[in-house]
């Protein structure tokens, strides 16, 4: 990767991870040599002083870190893994990295890119990359995404998203939940990557670098951007049980130390961009977040968490006193709107899986069923385990049966299928996945009417 000529804009740069290769490979940085000399004349002789520094400069750091490197950067691919380093040339698109619980001291970044395989398999490779708002300059934090979630800060945010945060804190040492696999850290790091942020209106067209400004807390992109990250996962998707996802065969995990552009020009910030598409689906995502009252997960924001629509309850501790637990308020619906509701959201939830069903593996046809279904489940779950049977029942039936494209699904889905896909959607914290699945086996049948692993 050669300097790009002209001005170069570091749109990221990690202190932190340039200065620990530095020392950790013992790399050498040219030394700056500057001369003054006094003018020649005739009649004077000519002095001359030269100076040196130790070439503390991004670019001259960049090119000694590139050249340490040599080809254990890879450019190419479908080179075999797993790849260490990895560095290119391609759309970059940048934005805040939303995590649950307590705000990290530094504000996560996520950044994302997509690149070629090989010269017929053209942008099948994800590269996933995570970091810290700090490491950006200060036009872009202070521009902010261009869209925020508006009044009622609508976007998804992922369930694993403390897993993820903490397997790169650990420089890709540690995964938390001790059902994960590497694999499903990298499906789990890939979906936050390319859709965090998505909301409804946005579905199938702002996911990865396709219109990635309709996702709340996305900053801008960055085209033709240079950069360098070293990768903590590499994973194959067509030698997992998930196959290719949304696309992408081969997902690598980690973390920039530069992107860097041509200019500042190459940058665009969605929040100040004049770019037709951009205001236009700006202007429209204000004008849902002021008529929209469905209440979205809170976020943090400049090391805040808004905690305005959360109202905390006392709870009895072990020692008899009482401690608060924010706890999110709620309503009280008729039970027949429950059921409307309830009927929507199943049928919502069925066609977003059947419809990706062609593009999954016969061995693995619904590896997740979304967030929103695990969500939703588990608090159903915790308020009645029989109410939560009948929701696993409603969308077997409309997977096998009520859905227009369910004749065309063969073999049909199986109960079984369905409970493998809940448990990665499940929320953080949910402990009773064993308890659902046996359940499930007992129960289901007698809601659903006939064998749901079996024929039609």
């Amino acid at each position: 990767m050669g300097e790009l000529g002209g001005t170069i804009e570091y749109l990221y740069w990690s202190d932190r991870r340039t200065s620990r290769f530095v020392e950790d490979n013992d790399v050498a940085l040219p030394a700056i040599t500057r001369t003054v000399a006094s003018p020649a004349l005739s009649w004077l002789p000519t002095f001359s002083r030269s100076t040196s520094n130790p070439g503390n400069r991004r670019p001259q750091i960049a090119k000694a870190i590139e050249g340490a490197l040599g080809q254990i950067a890879v450019t190419r691919f479908n080179a075999p893994g797993p790849i260490k380093y990895a560095k290119g040339t391609s759309t970059v698109v940048f934005g805040e990295f939303i995590t649950l619980g307590d705000p990290p001291t530094r504000q996560p970044a996520v950044m994302f890119t997509a690149l070629d395989y090989d010269g017929r398999d053209r942008e099948s490779v994800a590269v996933c990359l995570y970091g810290s708002m700090d490491n950006f300059p200060e036009y872009v934090q202070t521009a902010g995404p261009g869209f925020d979630g508006g009044r009622f800060r609508e976007g998804w945010v992922s369930s694993a998203a403390r897993e993820i945060y903490n397997f790169l804190k650990s420089h890709g040492e540690q995964l938390d939940d001790p059902y994960y696999e590497p694999e499903d850290m990298a499906v789990e790091a890939l979906k936050v990557a390319d859709g965090q942020g998505m909301y409804e209106a946005a579905h199938e067209t702002g996911f990865g670098t396709k219109k990635p400004w309709k996702r709340s807390f996305t900053y801008g992109d960055a085209r033709k951007a240079e950069w360098l990250a070293q990768i903590y996962l590499d994973i194959d998707l067509l030698a997992t049980e998930y196959g290719p996802i949304d696309g992408f065969r081969r997902v690598l995990v980690g973390a920039p130390l530069w992107i860097r552009t041509p200019h500042p020009r190459a940058v665009r910030l969605y929040a100040t961009s004049n770019d037709r598409d951009v205001v236009a689906d700006r202007q429209l995502q204000a004008r849902r977040g002021s008529l929209h009252a469905e209440h979205f997960l809170p976020r943090a924001n400049s090391h805040r968490t808004n905690i305005s629509r959360i109202t905390p309850v006392k709870i009895p501790a072990d020692d008899d006193s009482e401690q608060e637990v924010p706890v999110e308020p709620t309503i009280t619906l008729p039970h027949s709107l429950y059921r409307t509701l309830k009927a929507g959201f199943v049928k919502g939830a069925a066609d977003w899986a059947i419809r990706r069903l062609e593009r999954m593996p016969a061995n693995n046809r619904i590896p997740h069923l979304g967030d929103h279904f695990g969500r939703v489940f588990a608090w159903i779950w915790n308020h009645d385990k029989d109410q939560a049977m009948i929701l696993l029942s409603d969308y077997l039936g409309e997977l096998r049966e009520a859905h227009l494209l369910a004749d065309k699904i063969d073999p049909p889905i199986r109960l079984d299928e369905i409970l493998r896909g809940l448990r990665p959607a499940l929320p953080l914290g949910f402990n009773d996945y064993d308890e659902v699945v046996s359940m499930a086996h007992r129960d289901i049948r007698k809601y659903y009417g006939e064998d749901p692993n079996g024929p039609r």
